[in-house]
């Protein structure tokens, strides 16, 4: 559905792009999301 909505329109193409690397990669995000590894850094205050 939203693959569509986006396929129509110029201005979504990057959309479109990040969707598609979304399928490719959809385990190993998961994979990552489920373990809690992030790239984000601890700053202490």
């Amino acid at each position: 559905m939203v693959r569509e909505a986006v396929a129509y329109n110029a201005l979504l193409n990057p959309i479109a792009k990040a969707l598609s690397t979304l399928e490719r990669h959809a385990e190993q995000v998961v994979r990552r999301r489920h373990s809690g590894l992030t790239n984000v850094r601890a700053w202490k205050a």
